[in-house]
């Protein structure tokens, strides 16, 4: 038994001894560290990035093709730069986001301007009264100025 694990042993060195000499040595990456480093880099600023539902539901529904959002520019050692490029791009994302929101809470409020919420415990300032909602009986600060049209701050329906 010892002798077939000997003998398997030694076949494999040998292979692995023949595959040396055939190959020339064994392979070593030659690129420095640094150029390593830029092609990683490069494969991770080309990768295809998730697109947010919302932004997708936006794109069906508009006709025109949009602009692509810019992609950073790497530069390997500018990490600075790769970062003040990257909350730019971060911020208008954002600021599409926050588009978004306000867009559908529009859409759910019917054009009305949400009510603030009245905290338990919490006094009605001098230039607000309290409404309570007929429908979820939630208690909404409303100015006494304001001409406009306002709705619940949780169920949206109209005060």
């Amino acid at each position: 038994m010892e002798s077939v694990i000997s003998l398997i042993v030694g076949i494999f060195w040998i292979s692995l001894i023949v595959k040396f000499f055939k190959g020339a040595g064994w392979k070593v990456d030659k690129r420095s560290k640094v150029e390593r480093q830029r092609e990683i880099e490069h494969a991770f600023s080309q990768a295809a990035k998730p697109i947010p539902a919302s932004q997708r539901q936006q794109e069906r529904s508009v006709a025109a093709p949009k602009k692509q959002q810019e992609k950073p520019h790497v530069h390997a050692g500018e990490t600075t730069g790769y970062l003040h490029e990257k909350a730019i791009l971060d911020q208008r994302e954002h600021e599409i986001e926050e588009r978004e929101t306000r867009r559908r809470l529009a859409e759910r409020s019917k054009g009305m301007i949400p009510a603030t919420r009245l905290y338990l415990g919490d006094p009605v300032p001098n230039n607000c009264r309290c409404v309570v909602c007929s429908y979820c009986a939630a208690e909404n600060l409303i100015p006494y100025a304001s001409d406009k049209e306002y709705c619940c701050y949780f169920c949206r329906e109209a005060l």
